[in-house]
């Protein structure tokens, strides 16, 4: 299994960006799959044709809602993920960020959410072929939400006020989820399912 995955880029000093990974999502990769590869992608020049799953994780913010270079430098590179996993067939996930900036590739409206950045939050699984459980309690890292379009995304999961915690995009093998897996011991009880699944 060999996975691709995009990091956060920050800017420590001025014009100096680094690009940074949680070794928990690291350590949940492991965990998920029978020794994994795990490739840092961190330009559009590595070749994507034999990876198996992409996964665009979480930081940053969409570059239109907080424009900086770091933001911009990331979207960029992340768009052009969505385009080849697109192109190729190639299943991808986005965490987070990934999942807001892939509802927004096709089109979904992004919205300010209040009181959801380290908050818990009781979320509800509507698709039981996807998780094993009806319900969790995850904690929540975003200032923005996902508005729904019911014509391209399939909703998996939501929220106690309604935001979208978890969907799929019809048609293609591209899943977003709003909460960080890695950080959650919960969820740790539920990936194998979910994750066979969008590896599918």
């Amino acid at each position: 299994m060999k996975i691709g995955v995009t990091t956060t880029i920050r800017e420590i000093y001025k014009n100096q960006f680094e690009y940074s990974l949680d070794q928990r999502l690291i350590k949940f990769l492991n965990k998920s799959f029978l020794k994994p590869d795990i490739r840092i992608i961190f330009d559009n020049k590595i070749n994507l044709k034999k990876f198996d799953l992409l996964i665009i994780s979480g930081g940053n913010d969409l570059n239109r809602l907080e424009k900086s270079k770091r933001n911009f430098l990331r979207e960029s590179l992340d768009k052009y993920i969505i385009a080849k996993s697109i192109k190729l067939n190639i299943p991808l996930l986005g965490i987070c960020y990934g999942a807001q900036l892939i509802s927004s590739y096709y089109g979904n409206k992004i919205i300010k959410q209040k009181g959801r950045n380290n908050k818990k939050n009781q979320i509800k699984f509507k698709k039981s072929d996807f998780f094993n459980a009806k319900s969790m309690t995850i904690k929540s890292f975003y200032n923005f939400a996902i508005k729904i379009d019911k014509n391209i995304l399939e909703v998996l999961a939501t929220s106690e006020n309604n935001c979208i915690e978890a969907f799929k995009i019809k048609k293609e093998k591209i899943y977003g989820i709003m909460w960080h897996p890695e950080r959650d011991r919960s969820f740790k009880q539920l990936n194998k399912k979910f994750i066979k699944r969008i590896c599918s």
